[in-house]
C-alpha cells in the first residue's frame, strides 16, 4: 500500500521499518511524478518478483482510472514493454473498477471499526487516545485492516469487468460496531450519534445513498473469539494468578516501545499491535460485563 502525507519524514517514523510505501508532499494528494516514481520503484519490481515466484511470465498489466494524478499509459510501460498500464473508460469506475467492488469499503470500515474500539477501550478519556494517534499508528491500523481483506473479495472484485472469470462463493466477513460504542464516543467527544454513523457507515456522496452495515451486538469475529475462550477456561481451575488485560496491554505497549527502538520487522511490530489490540479489545468486553453484573445485583438487592 501508498501512504501520502504531508511530511516527507514523520518523527513518528524514525528507526521504524514501515508495512507501507511511504511518500510526502506537500497537500498529501497523488501526483504525477509521485505515481511514477512508485511505479518504477515499487509496483515492477514488486510484480516482477511475484511473477517469478510463481513461475509466470514476466508479463503485466495494471488497470487504472484515468485520473490527474496518473501519468499517461506510455510513462507507464517498461523498457522491454512487458509491464504497462491501461485506463478504464470515463464515467465508469463504480460500475467495472476492482478496487471499488466492496475491497475500498472493507479497508475503511475495517479501519474505523479498530480506531473506535481502541478509542472505548483505553482506560482514558476518549478524546486523548484520539489524539495521541499518530502517522505511525496509521500506517500500522491501515497495514492491519489490508491484510484481513478476504482474499475471497479480491477476487470477486473481478467479476463486474471480467464476467467469465471463476470464483469461488463469497462468504466475506461483516464488519460491524455496536451501537453501544457509538453512543460512548458520542458521549464522550460531543459529536452527535448520527454524524458518527455516516463517518463510520461512509456514504456514497455520488449517488447520496449510504453503505449498507450490519449492527451486531460486537465486531462477529471479536464477540466469538472472547465467548469461545470463555466457555473454554469455565472448567479450568486456575492454578497461578491470571495476568489481567491492562497488565497485557501496558506489557505489550512497553514490547511496541522496545521493539520499534531497536529496529524490528514491520511483520513483528504488526504482531505485537494485533496481540495488544486483542488485549484491549478483552479488557473493554470484561469491563462492560462488568458493568452489567452490577447492575443486575443492585437491581436484586432493592
Amino acid at each position: 500500500m501508498v501512504v501520502i502525507g504531508k511530511s516527507n519524514k514523520p518523527r513518528a517514523f524514525k528507526n521504524i521499518d514501515l508495512p507501507v510505501h511511504y511518500y510526502g508532499q506537500k497537500s498529501a494528494w497523488m501526483t504525477k511524478d509521485l505515481f511514477k516514481k512508485w511505479f518504477d520503484e515499487c509496483f515492477v519490481p514488486e510484480v516482477r518478483k511475484w511473477l517469478k515466484d510463481h513461475n509466470f511470465p514476466q508479463k503485466a498489466l495494471l488497470l487504472l482510472d484515468n485520473a490527474p494524478g496518473h501519468p499517461s499509459e506510455e510513462e507507464l510501460t517498461t523498457e522491454d514493454k512487458c509491464i504497462t498500464a491501461m485506463f478504464l473508460p470515463p464515467n465508469c469506475t463504480a460500475l467495472i473498477q476492482p478496487m471499488d467492488q466492496n475491497i475500498i469499503q472493507f479497508v475503511k470500515q475495517d479501519y474505523k471499526k479498530n480506531l473506535l474500539l481502541r478509542a472505548v477501550s483505553k482506560d482514558q478519556p476518549i478524546e486523548k487516545t484520539l489524539k495521541e494517534f499518530n502517522m505511525k499508528d496509521l500506517v500500522f491500523a491501515l497495514s492491519q485492516s489490508w491484510s484481513a481483506l478476504p482474499s475471497s473479495t479480491i477476487k470477486s472484485s473481478w467479476k463486474k469487468l471480467w464476467p467469465d472469470i471463476i470464483t469461488t462463493p463469497s462468504n466475506d466477513p461483516q464488519i460491524s460496531v455496536t451501537s453501544e460504542v457509538i453512543e460512548q464516543v458520542s458521549t464522550e467527544t460531543q459529536i452527535s450519534p448520527e454524524d458518527l454513523e455516516v463517518w463510520y457507515r461512509g456514504m456514497d456522496k455520488e449517488e447520496n445513498v449510504f453503505l449498507e452495515m450490519s449492527d451486531k451486538d460486537i465486531i462477529k469475529e471479536v464477540s466469538n473469539n472472547t465467548t469461545n475462550d470463555q466457555e473454554d477456561n469455565d472448567d479450568v481451575i486456575a492454578t497461578a494468578p491470571q495476568v489481567t488485560d491492562q497488565d497485557a496491554v501496558n506489557a505489550f505497549e512497553l514490547g511496541l516501545q522496545w521493539a520499534e527502538e531497536n529496529g524490528t520487522s514491520y511483520n513483528e511490530l504488526l504482531l505485537l499491535r494485533r496481540l495488544r489490540d486483542k488485549a484491549l479489545i478483552s479488557r473493554y468486553n470484561n469491563l462492560k460485563q462488568k458493568k452489567i453484573d452490577e447492575y443486575v445485583f443492585q437491581s436484586f438487592i432493592i
